[in-house]
């Protein structure tokens, strides 16, 4: 049988990997940040309304951080 991709949503993190596979072969953060500053750029990092998953690694000082998903469920 050929393995299934699987992905878990969840709270602060997306993991996908293989059936076949006891660990996932991809984690992403489930983050997402927002400005706190007026500024286009930060430590040479072009500042976005919203910033996601590893382009706020290394400004989360300079952001409002939140996880998207709430009690694994996107709030409405």
């Amino acid at each position: 049988m050929e393995p299934v991709i699987i992905f878990d949503n969840g709270t602060c993190d997306l993991k996908a990997g293989l059936s076949n596979q006891e660990e996932p072969s991809v984690i992403i953060p489930n983050i997402v940040g927002r400005p706190l500053i007026l500024s286009n750029k930060v430590e040479n990092v072009e500042l976005k309304p919203l910033m996601i998953s590893e382009e706020l690694e290394n400004i989360r000082s300079y952001l409002n951080l939140s996880c998207p998903m709430k009690n694994t469920a996107y709030p409405s």
